[in-house]
Protein backbone atom coordinates (compact mmCIF):
# COMPACT_ATOMS: atom_id res chain seq x y z
CA UNK A 1 0.00 0.00 0.00
CA UNK A 2 3.19 2.35 -0.15
CA UNK A 3 1.19 3.63 -3.26
CA UNK A 4 -1.67 5.71 -0.99
CA UNK A 5 -1.26 9.44 -1.24
CA UNK A 6 -3.85 10.34 1.35
CA UNK A 7 -5.09 9.13 4.63
CA UNK A 8 -8.47 10.19 5.71
CA UNK A 9 -8.62 9.79 9.57
CA UNK A 10 -12.37 9.76 10.82
CA UNK A 11 -12.75 10.02 14.50
CA UNK A 12 -15.96 8.82 15.72
CA UNK A 13 -17.92 8.00 19.22
CA UNK A 14 -21.76 7.39 18.59
CA UNK A 15 -22.07 8.56 15.24
CA UNK A 16 -23.85 5.59 13.40
CA UNK A 17 -26.67 8.35 12.47
CA UNK A 18 -24.07 9.84 10.57
CA UNK A 19 -20.69 8.23 9.43
CA UNK A 20 -22.05 6.75 6.32
CA UNK A 21 -22.71 10.03 5.10
CA UNK A 22 -19.32 10.47 5.98
CA UNK A 23 -17.34 7.98 4.16
CA UNK A 24 -19.84 8.22 1.10
CA UNK A 25 -18.69 11.27 0.00
CA UNK A 26 -14.92 9.97 -0.17
CA UNK A 27 -16.39 6.32 -1.98
CA UNK A 28 -17.86 8.92 -4.43
CA UNK A 29 -14.50 10.89 -4.96
CA UNK A 30 -12.83 10.72 -8.61
CA UNK A 31 -9.28 9.43 -6.92
CA UNK A 32 -8.62 5.88 -5.84
CA UNK A 33 -5.25 6.47 -4.45
CA UNK A 34 -7.03 7.10 -0.71
CA UNK A 35 -7.38 4.84 3.02
CA UNK A 36 -9.97 5.89 4.72
CA UNK A 37 -9.00 5.37 8.66
CA UNK A 38 -12.12 4.73 11.29
CA UNK A 39 -11.19 5.27 14.34
CA UNK A 40 -14.10 3.99 16.73
CA UNK A 41 -13.34 5.90 20.40
CA UNK A 42 -15.71 3.27 22.25
CA UNK A 43 -19.13 3.67 20.43
CA UNK A 44 -21.97 1.95 22.49
CA UNK A 45 -24.30 2.37 19.65
CA UNK A 46 -24.20 0.47 15.97
CA UNK A 47 -21.13 2.36 14.53
CA UNK A 48 -19.18 -0.69 14.04
CA UNK A 49 -22.00 -2.51 12.35
CA UNK A 50 -22.79 0.39 10.13
CA UNK A 51 -18.87 0.64 9.17
CA UNK A 52 -18.95 -3.03 8.55
CA UNK A 53 -21.44 -2.71 5.55
CA UNK A 54 -19.65 -0.26 4.16
CA UNK A 55 -16.16 -2.39 4.37
CA UNK A 56 -17.89 -5.03 2.13
CA UNK A 57 -18.00 -3.22 -1.03
CA UNK A 58 -14.35 -1.16 -0.16
CA UNK A 59 -11.21 -2.39 0.62
CA UNK A 60 -9.67 0.82 1.38
CA UNK A 61 -11.38 0.94 4.67
CA UNK A 62 -10.01 0.39 7.79
CA UNK A 63 -11.81 -0.12 11.03
CA UNK A 64 -10.15 0.59 14.65
CA UNK A 65 -11.58 0.22 17.59
CA UNK A 66 -10.12 1.73 21.03
CA UNK A 67 -11.43 2.67 24.68
CA UNK A 68 -12.95 6.02 24.65
CA UNK A 69 -10.11 8.57 25.03
CA UNK A 70 -11.38 11.53 23.44
CA UNK A 71 -10.96 12.98 20.00
CA UNK A 72 -7.37 13.81 20.36
CA UNK A 73 -6.00 10.73 21.14
CA UNK A 74 -8.19 9.11 18.44
CA UNK A 75 -6.89 11.12 15.81
CA UNK A 76 -2.96 10.33 17.51
CA UNK A 77 -3.87 6.27 16.33
CA UNK A 78 -5.53 7.67 13.24
CA UNK A 79 -1.73 9.55 12.47
CA UNK A 80 0.22 6.40 13.95
CA UNK A 81 -1.54 3.99 11.05
CA UNK A 82 -1.71 5.86 8.33
CA UNK A 83 0.13 4.98 5.20
CA UNK A 84 -0.21 7.67 2.78
CA UNK A 85 1.84 10.50 2.26
CA UNK A 86 -0.52 13.48 3.18
CA UNK A 87 -3.48 13.36 6.15
CA UNK A 88 -6.86 14.73 6.45
CA UNK A 89 -9.09 14.92 9.12
CA UNK A 90 -12.82 14.32 8.32
CA UNK A 91 -15.32 14.82 11.68
CA UNK A 92 -17.81 12.17 10.85
CA UNK A 93 -20.80 14.36 10.97
CA UNK A 94 -19.30 16.50 7.95
CA UNK A 95 -18.31 16.01 3.85
CA UNK A 96 -15.94 16.81 1.24
CA UNK A 97 -17.19 18.06 -1.85
CA UNK A 98 -16.87 15.85 -4.85
CA UNK A 99 -13.91 16.87 -6.40
CA UNK A 100 -12.01 17.11 -3.07
CA UNK A 101 -9.18 14.51 -3.45
CA UNK A 102 -8.63 15.29 -6.86
CA UNK A 103 -8.62 19.40 -6.71
CA UNK A 104 -5.40 18.06 -3.99
CA UNK A 105 -3.94 16.09 -6.47
CA UNK A 106 -3.73 18.72 -8.96
CA UNK A 107 -2.30 21.00 -6.07
CA UNK A 108 0.10 18.92 -4.61
CA UNK A 109 1.89 18.06 -8.12
CA UNK A 110 3.57 21.23 -8.50
CA UNK A 111 3.59 22.11 -4.72
CA UNK A 112 5.03 20.65 -1.36
CA UNK A 113 4.04 22.37 1.38
CA UNK A 114 3.99 21.32 5.32
CA UNK A 115 0.17 22.48 5.14
CA UNK A 116 -2.02 23.73 2.71
CA UNK A 117 -5.88 25.63 3.99
CA UNK A 118 -8.50 25.52 1.79
CA UNK A 119 -11.73 26.79 1.84
CA UNK A 120 -15.29 25.16 3.10
CA UNK A 121 -18.96 25.77 3.70
CA UNK A 122 -20.89 26.07 6.64
CA UNK A 123 -24.26 24.75 6.90
CA UNK A 124 -27.11 24.51 9.04
CA UNK A 125 -30.47 22.70 9.47
CA UNK A 126 -32.12 21.46 6.84
CA UNK A 127 -28.76 22.07 4.42
CA UNK A 128 -29.40 25.41 5.00
CA UNK A 129 -25.81 27.21 3.94
CA UNK A 130 -25.14 29.94 6.53
CA UNK A 131 -21.63 31.12 5.82
CA UNK A 132 -18.16 30.10 4.35
CA UNK A 133 -14.96 30.42 4.47
CA UNK A 134 -12.39 30.83 0.58
CA UNK A 135 -8.87 32.18 -0.04
CA UNK A 136 -9.54 34.12 -3.30
CA UNK A 137 -5.73 35.34 -3.38
CA UNK A 138 -2.81 33.91 -1.25
CA UNK A 139 -2.71 35.83 1.54
CA UNK A 140 0.92 37.23 2.26
CA UNK A 141 2.13 36.31 5.74
CA UNK A 142 5.49 36.96 7.10
CA UNK A 143 4.80 36.06 10.58
CA UNK A 144 2.18 33.00 11.13
CA UNK A 145 2.48 33.59 14.61
CA UNK A 146 1.48 36.98 14.82
CA UNK A 147 -1.59 36.48 12.14
CA UNK A 148 -2.96 34.37 14.54
CA UNK A 149 -2.99 36.50 16.99
CA UNK A 150 -4.10 39.39 15.63
CA UNK A 151 -6.51 38.35 12.37
CA UNK A 152 -6.64 34.23 12.52
CA UNK A 153 -6.10 33.89 8.72
CA UNK A 154 -5.84 30.12 9.25
CA UNK A 155 -8.38 29.21 11.70
CA UNK A 156 -7.95 27.47 14.68
CA UNK A 157 -10.14 24.02 13.10
CA UNK A 158 -7.80 20.59 11.09
CA UNK A 159 -10.88 19.70 8.71
CA UNK A 160 -9.98 22.43 6.21
CA UNK A 161 -6.24 21.59 5.87
CA UNK A 162 -4.28 18.97 4.11
CA UNK A 163 -1.15 17.86 6.39
CA UNK A 164 2.25 16.64 5.06
CA UNK A 165 2.65 13.52 7.60
CA UNK A 166 6.58 13.86 7.35
CA UNK A 167 6.67 16.91 8.83
CA UNK A 168 4.38 15.85 11.68
CA UNK A 169 6.15 12.48 12.08
CA UNK A 170 9.77 14.40 11.60
CA UNK A 171 8.45 17.67 14.58
CA UNK A 172 6.59 15.31 16.40
CA UNK A 173 3.75 16.92 16.18
CA UNK A 174 0.28 15.59 17.45
CA UNK A 175 -2.95 15.74 19.48
CA UNK A 176 -2.59 16.12 23.11
CA UNK A 177 -5.42 14.65 25.83
CA UNK A 178 -7.34 17.78 25.70
CA UNK A 179 -10.87 16.83 25.59
CA UNK A 180 -12.06 20.61 23.77
CA UNK A 181 -9.86 22.82 21.62
CA UNK A 182 -7.31 19.84 20.89
CA UNK A 183 -7.43 20.52 17.34
CA UNK A 184 -6.25 24.93 18.07
CA UNK A 185 -3.72 24.01 20.07
CA UNK A 186 -2.60 21.31 16.55
CA UNK A 187 -2.52 23.96 14.53
CA UNK A 188 -0.34 26.07 16.69
CA UNK A 189 2.35 23.48 17.00
CA UNK A 190 1.95 23.27 13.16
CA UNK A 191 2.42 27.41 12.88
CA UNK A 192 5.38 27.39 15.51
CA UNK A 193 7.62 24.71 13.37
CA UNK A 194 7.29 25.39 9.80
CA UNK A 195 6.54 28.98 7.12
CA UNK A 196 5.65 26.59 4.80
CA UNK A 197 2.44 26.69 4.29
CA UNK A 198 0.18 26.94 1.23
CA UNK A 199 -3.33 28.05 0.42
CA UNK A 200 -6.12 26.71 -2.02
CA UNK A 201 -8.94 28.47 -4.27
CA UNK A 202 -11.41 26.09 -3.40
CA UNK A 203 -14.07 25.39 -0.99
CA UNK A 204 -13.54 21.45 -0.07
CA UNK A 205 -15.23 20.74 2.68
CA UNK A 206 -18.50 20.91 4.16
CA UNK A 207 -19.19 21.80 7.87
CA UNK A 208 -22.20 20.65 9.19
CA UNK A 209 -24.31 21.44 12.15
CA UNK A 210 -27.19 19.18 12.16
CA UNK A 211 -25.90 16.92 14.56
CA UNK A 212 -23.69 19.90 16.69
CA UNK A 213 -26.11 21.02 18.62
CA UNK A 214 -24.92 18.59 21.79
CA UNK A 215 -22.25 20.67 22.08
CA UNK A 216 -24.37 23.55 22.85
CA UNK A 217 -26.91 21.92 24.79
CA UNK A 218 -24.31 20.26 27.12
CA UNK A 219 -22.00 23.45 27.41
CA UNK A 220 -20.28 23.44 30.76
CA UNK A 221 -17.70 24.10 33.29
CA UNK A 222 -14.89 22.30 31.21
CA UNK A 223 -15.45 24.62 28.28
CA UNK A 224 -13.85 27.18 30.24
CA UNK A 225 -10.98 25.01 32.37
CA UNK A 226 -9.89 23.69 28.37
CA UNK A 227 -10.02 27.13 27.01
CA UNK A 228 -7.45 28.37 29.89
CA UNK A 229 -5.71 25.67 29.41
CA UNK A 230 -5.22 26.26 25.93
CA UNK A 231 -4.17 30.16 26.54
CA UNK A 232 -1.50 29.76 28.96
CA UNK A 233 -0.38 26.68 26.83
CA UNK A 234 0.09 28.87 23.77
CA UNK A 235 1.33 31.69 26.10
CA UNK A 236 4.36 29.35 27.24
CA UNK A 237 4.87 27.31 24.25
CA UNK A 238 5.54 30.33 21.89
CA UNK A 239 9.04 30.59 20.54
CA UNK A 240 8.96 34.03 20.96
CA UNK A 241 10.25 36.27 23.28
CA UNK A 242 7.04 38.60 24.20
CA UNK A 243 7.98 41.53 23.67
CA UNK A 244 5.35 44.61 23.65
CA UNK A 245 4.20 43.48 20.03
CA UNK A 246 3.26 39.76 20.77
CA UNK A 247 2.44 40.85 24.40
CA UNK A 248 -0.35 42.85 23.23
CA UNK A 249 -0.99 40.96 20.18
CA UNK A 250 -1.36 37.68 22.25
CA UNK A 251 -3.54 39.68 24.73
CA UNK A 252 -6.07 40.87 21.65
CA UNK A 253 -5.91 37.24 21.08
CA UNK A 254 -7.03 36.03 24.79
CA UNK A 255 -9.77 38.92 24.26
CA UNK A 256 -11.46 37.62 21.45
CA UNK A 257 -11.17 34.43 22.41
CA UNK A 258 -12.80 34.71 25.99
CA UNK A 259 -15.18 37.18 24.33
CA UNK A 260 -16.82 34.62 22.40
CA UNK A 261 -16.48 31.99 24.96
CA UNK A 262 -18.66 34.51 27.40
CA UNK A 263 -21.40 35.29 24.75
CA UNK A 264 -21.59 32.19 24.07
CA UNK A 265 -21.96 30.34 27.21
CA UNK A 266 -24.36 32.48 28.17
CA UNK A 267 -26.73 31.64 24.77
CA UNK A 268 -25.80 28.08 25.69
CA UNK A 269 -26.71 28.08 29.49
CA UNK A 270 -30.27 27.95 31.03
CA UNK A 271 -29.38 28.77 34.66
CA UNK A 272 -28.42 31.85 35.80
CA UNK A 273 -26.20 29.99 38.79
CA UNK A 274 -24.62 27.80 36.22
CA UNK A 275 -23.56 30.33 34.12
CA UNK A 276 -22.00 32.48 36.88
CA UNK A 277 -20.18 28.96 38.22
CA UNK A 278 -18.73 28.51 34.44
CA UNK A 279 -17.76 32.74 33.73
CA UNK A 280 -15.69 33.18 37.36
CA UNK A 281 -13.48 30.25 36.05
CA UNK A 282 -12.18 33.12 33.50
CA UNK A 283 -11.96 35.98 35.69
CA UNK A 284 -10.58 34.11 38.43
CA UNK A 285 -7.74 33.24 35.91
CA UNK A 286 -4.41 34.76 35.42
CA UNK A 287 -5.08 34.98 31.87
CA UNK A 288 -8.06 37.39 32.89
CA UNK A 289 -5.68 39.46 35.30
CA UNK A 290 -3.45 40.42 32.50
CA UNK A 291 -6.39 41.43 30.61
CA UNK A 292 -7.00 43.67 33.40
CA UNK A 293 -3.93 45.16 32.57
CA UNK A 294 -4.20 45.75 28.92
CA UNK A 295 -5.14 48.71 27.25
CA UNK A 296 -5.86 48.40 24.06
CA UNK A 297 -5.84 51.26 21.39
CA UNK A 298 -8.40 49.78 19.19
CA UNK A 299 -11.99 51.28 20.09
CA UNK A 300 -12.95 47.55 18.82
CA UNK A 301 -11.46 45.99 21.84
CA UNK A 302 -11.50 48.59 24.07
CA UNK A 303 -15.78 47.68 23.80
CA UNK A 304 -14.93 43.89 23.69
CA UNK A 305 -12.87 44.30 27.33
CA UNK A 306 -15.67 46.51 28.68
CA UNK A 307 -18.32 43.89 27.85
CA UNK A 308 -15.85 40.68 28.81
CA UNK A 309 -15.48 42.71 32.61
CA UNK A 310 -19.48 42.73 33.28
CA UNK A 311 -20.82 39.24 32.84
CA UNK A 312 -24.20 40.37 33.93
CA UNK A 313 -24.86 42.94 31.07
CA UNK A 314 -23.64 39.96 28.66
CA UNK A 315 -26.20 37.28 30.60
CA UNK A 316 -29.15 40.31 30.09
CA UNK A 317 -28.20 40.54 26.22
CA UNK A 318 -28.42 36.74 25.78
CA UNK A 319 -31.74 37.00 26.97
CA UNK A 320 -33.00 39.68 24.46
CA UNK A 321 -31.14 37.53 21.86
CA UNK A 322 -33.12 34.24 22.91
CA UNK A 323 -36.20 35.97 22.72
CA UNK A 324 -35.44 36.54 19.12
CA UNK A 325 -34.97 32.86 18.76
CA UNK A 326 -31.17 33.58 17.74
CA UNK A 327 -29.36 30.25 17.29
CA UNK A 328 -26.25 29.81 17.55
CA UNK A 329 -24.09 28.12 14.51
Amino acid sequence: MSDILFSIIIPTYNSAKFIKRAVDSILIQEFDSNEILIIDDGSTDNTKEVVDDMVKGANCITYIYQENQGPGMARNLGIKCAQGKYLLFLDVDDTFEIDTLKCLNEHIKSNQFDLTCFGYKLYGQNKKLLSGLNYDSPPMITDHILDLFEHGTIKNVIWNKLYYKAFLLEKKIQFEDLKINEDALFIYEILLNTKNIGFLNRALYNHISDNKSSFTNQFSASHFDSTIILLNKIKHRTTYEFDSLYDNAFKTYCLRVLSYLIFLSALSIKEKPKYKFCSNKIYESNIFKDLNKFNPLNIKFKLMLFFLKKPWLIWNLSLIFKKFNYTIQ
